[in-house]
């Protein structure tokens, strides 16, 4: 038909044929021999291998080969559990056994051979430790405690770094700190003399009223010390704003001078300032011998003067009282010496002798002025 196609005797190719070249018909003169069956002794005593020592399926079941799956019925040919079945089907072949017997007389074999094969791991093991190699781990166990204390080294090396960044940030922060502090600090310092002797006016005010209100302290009242003449703080801003404007033209004309005018004796002395000091003492006299500004300060007017004790005490009978009086609104009138203006106490003629006539009086007053009276008149007229 395929010949009478070739040469056109037919009108049109069948489809059948065409089908037939597709999928070619099954053969019916060989069925006999095709459906004989082959056996195979080998799965039957694999599967009973691994009932009895199940785990030689993961033995080297990575490997390419040994991947047991449906249809592969067979390992590689180094697999044990292979070895194994082809020496015990060689034992019943060779020495006529049974299947149980043969089985028994491969285990020997193969106990005898993993014994071998393990004297020799640890031999060679006890010979590679001086070289620093590690053996490979035994159970799982022991490997999972390895990965532990290698996961555990990498989360406290990350823990170190982070440590050892904040400290990093933490000191880069203190010293822009500490940077900020040192320039706002040069910023604030005075760079003009006007600025440096206002600064020091300043302080001296400060100064002195710390030490007058110390002053009040010590005596213990105010009135001791004098009450300020009515005018006197309304005079203070004014006497300030003059001095003020001394030092303003003072500094306009040491400004407005030509360097031709700088007496040399300025310039040996600022290079003196300028040159640092060998030891601490000469950084104290350094210190202490620094030139001032020349500014005056006011002191507060003086209080009225004491009254003698002379006088009270030469006092006629008849004004006693009155003289007991004035005696008590007087100053300084109970003692021999009091606060001068710079601190010291100032000796207004009188002894110890006097110091002790006052005293007595001034027990006196507490008994009576008639015991007073008598007692100091007595004394009196000593004095």
């Amino acid at each position: 038909v395929r010949r009478l196609c070739e040469s056109k005797l037919l009108a049109e190719r069948p489809k059948w044929l065409e089908w037939c070249e597709r999928v070619p018909p099954l053969e019916n003169h060989n069925l006999k021999l095709q459906a004989r069956t082959v056996r195979n002794p080998y799965p039957q005593m694999v599967r009973h291998v691994l009932n009895k020592y199940p785990d030689l399926r993961f033995q080297d079941c990575y490997v390419d080969g040994n991947d047991w799956s449906a249809g592969n019925d067979a390992y590689r040919d180094d697999h044990p559990v292979m070895q194994f079945v082809a020496r015990q089907l060689d034992i019943m072949r060779t020495e006529g056994l049974n299947k149980r017997d043969a089985f028994e007389r491969t285990e020997e074999l193969f106990r005898e051979r993993r014994q071998h094969l393990e004297r020799e791991q640890k031999v060679m093991m006890a010979m590679a430790l001086d070289t620093g190699v590690t053996p490979m781990f035994t159970t799982g166990s022991a490997y999972l405690q390895a990965e532990r204390a290698k996961a555990e080294a990498a989360h406290l090396n990350t823990i170190r770094r982070r440590l050892r960044e904040l400290k990093n940030e933490a000191k880069a922060t203190q010293e822009r700190k500490e940077e900020a502090l040192q320039e706002r600090t040069e910023e604030d310092q005075p760079t003009t003399f006007r600025e440096l002797v206002q600064g020091w006016r300043v302080g001296e005010r400060e100064r002195l009223k710390k030490a007058e209100e110390e002053r009040r302290e010590i005596v213990g009242t105010t009135d001791l010390l004098g009450a300020a003449e009515p005018g006197a703080d309304e005079a203070a801003p004014e006497e300030d704003k003059k001095r003020e404007e001394e030092d303003d033209e003072a500094y306009a004309a040491s400004v407005e001078r030509r360097p031709s005018e700088v007496d040399e004796t300025d310039a040996a002395q600022r290079s003196e300032e300028r040159r640092p000091p060998a030891s601490a003492e000469e950084a104290f006299r350094a210190v202490t011998e620094e030139p001032r500004p020349s500014v005056q300060m006011t002191r507060p007017p003086p209080g009225p003067e004491p009254k003698p004790m002379e006088d009270i005490f030469v006092t006629p009978r008849a004004k006693k009282e009155d003289g007991i009086g004035e005696m008590l609104k007087q100053p300084k009138a109970m003692g021999s010496s009091v606060l001068g203006e710079d601190g010291e106490q100032e000796d207004f003629g009188l002894g110890s002798a006097a110091s002790n006539r006052a005293k007595q009086r001034r027990d006196g007053l507490g008994r009576g002025f008639g015991a007073a009276d008598e007692r100091s008149g007595g004394r009196g007229g000593h004095g």
